[in-house]
């Protein structure tokens, strides 16, 4: 087995990965990718099927709905060692709730999103490691989705 350690010490450094073994870091490597995007370059669409999980490492991307009122609207700005489309790796969703674009140039690690099921599958103990980080990380995304909309709403108010 070929072990890119460049990649592994670059997984290494995402606080996501905290408390992973060597074991499963290399594992985890087989099936990971550096990704260079320009700036407005998309990472994926909305509607695309679920395929890959993301780490930015530098740059910033983001992440953007389309509303039928109001256009393209950007929720969040991922920014270095931030996880983007982490719902590829949860047991329900299966296409892209956003689309993703560089907003300067960037680099990501790009993990297939069935091998690291596969591998949380065969070992419970990293599948939970991910799965509570994976949490961790929608409970952020709901606070931040929280604020907008007291955000939107409360000058909504303000304005009647």
């Amino acid at each position: 087995m070929d072990i890119d350690r460049k990649l592994i010490d670059r997984l290494r450094a995402v606080p996501w990965f905290q408390e992973i073994s060597l074991e499963h870091f290399e594992a985890i490597a087989q099936f990971t990718r550096m990704l260079d995007l320009a700036k407005d370059e998309i990472l994926f669409r909305e509607g695309d099927s679920e395929d890959y999980i993301y780490v930015v490492l530098k740059g910033r991307v983001a992440i953007e709905v389309n509303s039928p009122d109001r256009g393209k609207l950007r929720i969040f700005t991922a920014e270095a060692l931030d996880v983007v489309g982490w719902s590829a790796v949860t047991p329900v969703v299966r296409q892209r709730t956003a689309t993703t674009r560089a907003v300067v140039d960037s680099t990501l690690l790009s993990i297939d999103a069935a091998k690291l099921q596969q591998l949380c599958d065969d070992n419970c103990d990293l599948g939970y490691l991910i799965m509570s980080r994976v949490s961790s990380v929608i409970a952020g995304r709901l606070m931040g989705a929280r604020m907008q909309l007291l955000d939107f709403y409360g000058k909504q108010d303000c304005e009647e």
